[in-house]
Parts: structure tokens; sequence; C-alpha cells
């Protein structure tokens, strides 16, 4: 919840990204490609309150996920795990303000 006099979040839930439901397509019911189900209503999640005095509350915690989570020899692919050194940045940086076309600039980096 958002506080507008003070323009200062009051509380904030994290969820899992598996928990709800994917949405129905609209787009094409005869498919026969289908994309792998990634949402499995997992229920994990985490709400923290800022109580009065600045301080943050945990109002809520579930850690049971239903779900497997990223095994240790895959965890390194993870979007949060990805870091770029100051070079790569660079040289994206680099490629991107020179405006050479994505895919060329794909083939370059690697």
């Amino acid at each position: 919840m958002f506080h507008k006099e003070n323009s200062m979040f009051l509380d904030r839930t994290f969820v899992c990204s598996c928990a709800g439901t994917k949405p129905v397509d609209k787009q094409d019911t005869a498919s026969t490609i289908h994309r792998p189900e990634t949402r499995f209503q997992c229920p994990a999640m985490l709400i923290i309150s800022f109580c009065e005095s600045s301080k943050l509350k945990f109002v809520e915690f579930v850690a049971d996920h239903n779900h497997n989570l990223a095994s240790p020899s895959k965890a390194h692919m993870c979007r949060s795990q990805k870091k770029v050194s100051l070079a790569q940045g660079l040289e994206v940086e680099m490629v991107d303000n020179s405006g050479i076309a994505l895919r060329l600039g794909f083939e370059l980096i690697a």
C-alpha cells in the first residue's frame, strides 16, 4: 500500500515467481504448440510493513514452495545471479551507442 502524504510504501508483499496462475490465452485456442506451465499457485511469500518508528516489521512469511527450486548445478543460470563485469557493460554500451543492429551487436560481442 502507498501512503500519499509522505510518498512512502506502508507495506510490501513479495511472492514467488511461480505464484498465481497463467491467464487463458485469447489469441489462438487451436494452437498445437503450447509453452510450458510456469505458474503453480506457489504459496511462498513475505509481507513487510513499516511501523511508526520507521522500522520494518515482518507481518507474514511462508517458506513452503510447491515446486522444485533451481538445482545448485543450474542456479548460475537464474536471472538473479547474472553478473556483468564493467568491461562487458562498457562493450554493450558502445555497441548500443554505435547504432549497430541488435543481431549484429550480439554477434560482435559473442
